[in-house]
């Protein structure tokens, strides 16, 4: 939810794309009151209570490839105007001032779908783990490093994909996700999709540490 690129909110009948948006600790979302349908805002602010809001949030990997998904998160929940005032930081995150209305959507029920290693059922998540569950220490800071694992040392990502699997001189390599526990690279080899993960030597809790995590499991495999 936190590191989807593309999300949607609204109702069955119409959903608008959501510019920019925040997590909150409780999983909740934060969002400008022009990302909701205009009659469910204008509802709000005659205090009618929200009807049901569907939301949408679409994680993708950073580096272009042929298939960039990895999953996808569907929540069901209500709005509410966000009445008390929202730091600084926060509202410049929204691309807000400091007078424009701001909107929470509480997620009642969510239900993730799992782009990689070719799980698509999707699979409903009990709301109390939702809402308990942390950001990845290296949410926000990953993507970067993709982009330039992947255009710097695209011989390293494909040697690694090598100690997994036989590759065919055409196979494709790119790696797909980095967070705490290790990096996934994605296979493109025969009209077929494959995610390889690769564990790290120990939980990188940042990029620093991701860094030379990745570095020791280069030695490690070549030892």
């Amino acid at each position: 939810m936190a590191t989807g690129r593309h999300l949607e909110i609204g109702v069955l009948s119409g959903r608008r794309v959501v510019d920019r948006h925040l997590v909150e600790m409780d999983g909740s979302i934060l969002c400008g009151a022009e990302s909701v349908a205009g009659n469910c805002f204008e509802a709000l602010l005659r205090g009618a209570p929200s009807p049901e809001i569907h939301l949408e949030a679409v994680d993708v990997s950073s580096v272009p490839q042929p298939d960039r998904q990895r999953g996808s998160v569907w929540a069901r929940g209500r709005v509410e105007l966000v009445t008390r005032p929202l730091p600084v930081p926060m509202r410049s995150m929204l691309g807000l001032t400091c007078v424009e209305p701001v909107l929470r959507f509480r997620p009642e029920s969510v239900t993730v779908r799992e782009g990689m290693y070719g799980q698509t059922a999707p699979v409903p998540i009990d709301i109390g783990v939702y809402r308990d569950e942390c950001e990845d220490r290296l949410a926000g800071w990953e993507g970067a490093w993709l982009t330039h694992l992947d255009a710097g040392h695209a011989d390293a990502v494909r040697w690694l994909a090598a100690t997994r699997m036989t590759l065919r001189p055409e196979a494709r390599v790119h790696p797909l996700l980095v967070d705490e526990e290790g990096v996934v690279l994605r296979v493109y080899q025969d009209g077929t999709i494959t995610d390889l993960r690769l564990g790290f030597p120990w939980p990188a809790l940042c990029g620093c540490s991701a860094v030379a995590a990745f570095d020791a499991l280069l030695v490690e495999l070549r030892a």
